[in-house]
Order: C-alpha cells, then structure tokens, then sequence
C-alpha cells in the first residue's frame, strides 16, 4: 500500500490583496500579530481551525477557498 504525502495550500494572500486588505488589516480584525498573517501566507505556520475560520469570515469566502490539502512529493 501506497502513502501519499499531502501538503497545505493556502490561498489567504491572493484573496486577501484581490479584497483590498493590508495584513494588519487583516490581523486587526481577527486580534492576531501581522507576523501571524504572514506566516500563515508564506505557508510556515497552519493556523488554527478557529483562526482560519476567522480569516475566511473577514475575506467573505469559504474557508475551502483559503485551505485545500494537494498530493505532494
């Protein structure tokens, strides 16, 4: 039987640029530091289900459209 490696990808940066917001706008509005935001979007830190649940309130998505999980190496 085979494993399959999955990785997180995050779309928070595009979404959150395409709807105008600054990171500290972002983070503002969820209480997290701006560091946190841009950790998040640079993939070094997953959020919590709470936070990104959170961020896709702010960004009016869904938070699929945020977070998928793909096939990696």
């Amino acid at each position: 039987m085979e494993i399959k490696t999955l990785r997180t990808k995050n779309n928070v940066k595009k979404v959150r640029e395409a709807k105008g917001l600054s990171r500290e706008q972002l983070a503002d509005q969820i209480l997290v530091s701006k560091q946190m935001i841009k950790s998040v979007e640079r993939g070094v830190f997953l959020p919590s289900i709470r936070a990104a649940l959170q961020i896709a309130e702010v960004l009016e998505v869904d938070v699929n459209e945020l977070f998928s999980l793909e096939e990696g190496e």
